[in-house]
C-alpha cells in the first residue's frame, strides 16, 4: 500500500497491512463475513493502519452501526487528514445524523483547499446540503460526476445522491432537513462503501 507519507500511524503496523491484505482479498472473493472478520482484527493490532479504520468506518455505516462508523472515520482522519474519501463519507455520515455543523466542519480543509477535481466538488456539494441549499447541491454534483474519478463507488454513491436529491425536490416541497437525512441514508444503503 502507499499512501504517500511518513507518517507511520496511518500505514500500520506490518501485522495490521498483512490482516487488512486478507480482510480485501476475501471481500474480492465476496467473503464479506470473513473480511469483516480480518479487517477486525487488524483493527485489534497495536498500530492499525488509517486504511483498515476508513474501511472499518464504511462497513460500520453500511452496517447500520453509526457509532463505531463515526470513530472509525474520524481514526482514519486524525492519522491521515488527506484521506478524502473518508472524509466525504464521515461528512455525509453526519448529515444523516442531523448534524449539519458537524458534517460543515468536517468539510472544511477540502473547501479550504479549493480543490477543481470531483472530490473538492462533492465537498462543496456535501456544504451545500448542510445549509439546506439543494440546488446548489445538485450544480456541485453534476460538475464532480462530471470531472470523473478513478473511484467507481464514489461515483456511483454521488450519481445515487444527485439522482433521489432532484426527485425529490421535484417531487414535494418537503422539509429539507429531513430531506437531507433521508437521501444521505439512502446513499449508503444503495451502493455500499466507496473505497479509497
Amino acid at each position: 500500500m502507499n499512501f504517500d507519507h511518513d507518517n507511520a500511524a496511518a500505514e500500520g503496523d506490518e501485522q495490521s497491512r498483512a490482516l487488512l491484505a486478507q480482510a480485501m482479498a476475501a471481500e474480492r472473493s465476496g467473503d464479506a463475513d470473513a473480511a469483516f472478520a480480518l479487517l477486525q482484527r487488524s483493527l485489534a493490532t497495536p498500530r492499525p493502519s488509517a486504511l483498515a479504520h476508513h474501511l472499518a468506518g464504511a462497513e460500520h455505516a453500511q452496517r447500520g452501526d453509526m457509532g463505531n462508523a463515526v470513530l472509525h472515520f474520524t481514526r482514519a482522519l486524525d492519522a491521515m487528514p488527506g484521506l478524502h474519501v473518508a472524509r466525504l463519507q464521515l461528512a455525509l455520515l453526519w448529515l444523516t445524523q442531523g448534524s449539519s455543523a458537524s458534517a460543515a466542519a468536517t468539510l472544511q480543509p477540502l473547501l479550504a483547499a479549493s480543490d477543481p477535481t470531483s472530490i473538492g466538488r462533492f465537498a462543496c456539494a456535501l456544504d451545500a446540503m448542510t445549509r439546506d441549499d439543494a440546488a446548489a447541491a445538485i450544480v456541485a454534483l453534476d460538475s464532480g460526476i462530471a470531472a470523473g474519478s478513478d473511484n467507481a463507488a464514489l461515483l456511483e454513491d454521488m450519481r445515487t445522491l444527485r439522482t433521489r436529491l432532484a426527485a425529490a425536490l421535484a417531487g414535494s416541497d418537503a422539509d429539507l432537513a429531513t430531506m437531507r437525512h433521508d437521501l444521505a441514508m439512502d446513499a449508503y444503503a444503495s451502493s455500499g462503501d466507496a473505497q479509497p
